[in-house]
């Protein structure tokens, strides 16, 4: 999983604002895998993580929230982002919409969202 999810931060390198949530999630969207998320599969059937294990994913999703919030101020400064959403609760919620594609994936949901329906709340 991280070594797949890593690849798309960079994103977050090489765009900034609106454009890089738009490439973050383009490169997710390209690569859902129909099995899901091996993390979000052990936790739908009811598994447990090691501690060890755990800090590796919370590191994870708290570094990918950093990156979308840092992005959303980035937004908001160009005038591209709502100003009136708090970067912090809009990362959040952006952490669980991948979250949430990943749930859809193994569940086999039809229809595939598209970058701009994920962050259509974001735009101005």
């Amino acid at each position: 999983m991280q070594d797949r999810s890593l690849v798309h931060l960079e994103a977050f390198k090489a765009e900034t604002g609106y454009a890089a949530l738009e490439r973050y999630f383009a490169a997710v969207l390209e690569q859902v895998d129909p099995r899901g998320c091996l993390v979000v599969n052990t936790v739908l059937e009811g598994g447990t993580f090691p501690p060890e294990f755990k800090r590796v994913i919370e590191s994870y999703y708290v570094r990918l929230a950093k990156c979308f919030a840092a992005a959303i101020r980035q937004g908001q400064a160009a005038g591209e982002i709502r100003g009136d959403l708090d970067p912090a609760d809009s990362a959040e919620w952006l952490v669980r919409a991948i979250q949430g594609l990943a749930v859809s994936a193994r569940v086999g949901f039809g229809r595939k969202p598209t970058v701009r329906s994920i962050l259509a709340f974001l735009r101005v």
